[in-house]
């Protein structure tokens, strides 16, 4: 790694005084926070009736042709250096508090590993997030630290008075001004926005760095490359009907603008690495759950995804019917990709529904160029770039991996995609449809299955919960939030009644 840097980082010592701090605060004026619990949701969950602006697509035209995305390949030592990129947060609940701790890091394979951090633990080397916040704090006890995030990163207040909705209103319009961390906005967006600052930070360090995004080098990031939530589905729906009120439409909005900044400051990274000749690749290793294959094979003539509930189970059946089904257990070296999968989000829909559930009738209005979100951006920047974009699209492959002694593990390896590269192009509407030629679907694959080849080689440890990179990344993350939430933990104990689970979680 080069040598560590000191700008804007925040050391375990400043964490240790803004702890002090709000513990001081806290013990002058208790406030239970209430916030959201639920799950916005993320693209695997969008309803079926709802994939009109989110929704994914297989390059072949029926059923029976599904065994064409089964393609077995050989895990092969990498070429050229690999960097891994995750993020990490953990959480401490009391009855009157919340607050969760962040992290980042980014690891490097060259033959040796090498891994930095942000925030400075002292012991690994630092990256430099540009100071981003490495906590967050809900309700905000008036802690003026820059390391620690109060507010939502857009600014539920400022978005009430662009869509003529203010605190001087009535009922719903004075519950979305005063909207925020610990009164009343969702938790999990809460991590999600505040992490993602810091990964994208990472991928910025990365991108600053010559001597790490060379030329052919691989960056890998934990989860999905970009985030597409259901709930940009769900907004489009709500501002399709006149059954929700405004305040509840502004309210999706504020979450829809959250995700599409956080997801285009992701994309002008992954555009600005590739124009350098660095692949970027999502890897995701929780799937159980995930139905985006599933989804994609039931738009086939209204077909049921061959009777499965969930993608593993449908890969799964895929290679069965393939005759590979051993594969991934007796063959040395051997592992299988299926895919891809193509998904598409419509940013024009999004842009359009966001102005909707505000209220602007164009970006002409004067209230888009409102600065509308804490890290300075105003609303015309963030309509402006889903416009500027059009479409946001990526391909998926499922990766089934041999593991030592027996048995496999899935994973879905997520790359960028234009929507005029194949097996995407555009109709004659100007929107994104599939090439469904065989032909060209192989040179799809082996376009890319250098990449898989190469991923399925740094997986193949029996310890490893994900590719080599990726796993060191997170376990260097991991140890960083441990570390700070050991010290919140131990300078908020007895100024504040911590819950039962979180007391189990810091006695480990």
């Amino acid at each position: 790694m080069p040598p560590p840097s000191t700008r804007s980082v925040p050391s375990l010592r400043d964490i240790a005084e803004a702890a002090r701090a709000a513990a001081q605060a806290v013990a002058r004026r208790r406030v239970r926070p209430s916030l959201d619990r639920s799950d916005p949701g993320s693209l695997d969950d969008t309803p079926a009736t709802e994939q009109k602006m989110i929704y994914s697509m297989v390059p072949v035209k029926s059923l029976d042709k599904l065994g064409e995305l089964v393609h077995p390949i050989k895990a092969s030592p990498p070429e050229k250096p690999y960097l891994g990129i995750d993020g990490s947060h953990r959480k401490l609940e009391a009855y009157s508090l919340l607050v969760a701790v962040y992290s980042a890091a980014v690891s490097l394979v060259d033959g040796a590993y090498a891994v930095g951090v942000y925030p400075d633990t002292g012991a690994y080397p630092v990256i430099d997030a540009g100071g981003a916040p490495v906590a967050s704090l809900a309700p905000d006890p008036g802690l003026g630290c820059r390391i620690v995030a109060t507010k939502p990163l857009i600014e539920p207040e400022v978005v009430a008075r662009v869509a003529g909705c203010d605190a001087r209103g009535v009922g719903g319009c004075r519950a979305v001004a005063s909207l925020g961390y610990g009164r009343g906005y969702n938790e999990a967006t809460m991590f999600y926005e505040n992490r993602s600052l810091l990964e994208n930070a990472a991928l910025r360090y990365v991108l600053s760095r010559p001597t790490l995004g060379e030329s052919g080098s691989r960056v890998l990031i934990d989860g999905p490359l970009y985030a597409t939530p259901g709930l940009l589905a769900q907004l489009h729906a709500m501002t399709s009907s006149v059954s929700y009120v405004s305040s509840k439409k502004i309210v999706m909005a504020i979450y829809a603008l959250s995700y599409m900044l956080t997801a285009l400051h992701r994309l002008a990274l992954v555009d600005n690495l590739g124009s350098r000749g660095v692949t970027v690749a999502g890897v995701v290793k929780r799937i159980h759950a995930s139905r985006l294959m599933v989804r994609a094979v039931a738009r086939l003539q209204g077909g049921e995804a061959l009777g499965v509930d969930t993608d593993p189970q449908l890969v799964e059946e895929l290679v069965r019917r393939t005759g590979l089904a051993a594969l991934p257990q007796f063959v040395h070296d051997a592992a299988i990709a299926v895919g891809p999968i193509v998904s598409v989000v419509d940013l024009g829909t999004v842009s359009r529904s966001i102005q909707a559930a505000l209220g602007i009738d164009n970006t002409r209005n004067v209230h888009v160029y409102t600065r509308v979100a804490r890290t300075g951006e105003r609303l015309i920047d963030i309509l402006d770039g889903l416009e500027k974009r059009r479409y946001l699209a990526k391909k998926s492959y499922y990766l089934v991996v041999r593991r030592r002694p027996l048995g496999y593990r899935i994973y879905r390896v997520e790359l960028p995609i234009a929507v005029t590269e194949a097996p995407l192009t555009l109709d004659s509407e100007g929107k994104p449809v599939l090439v469904d030629n065989a032909e060209r679907l192989r040179q799809v694959v082996d376009q890319d299955a250098a990449l898989l080849s190469e991923i399925a080689w740094l997986t193949v440890e029996p310890q490893l919960e994900a590719p080599l990179p990726v796993s060191l990344a997170d376990r260097a993350a991991r140890a960083a939030t441990h570390a700070a939430a050991r010290i919140w933990f131990q300078e908020l104990d007895g100024k504040v009644t911590f819950t039962y689970e979180t007391l189990l979680e810091m006695a480990v």
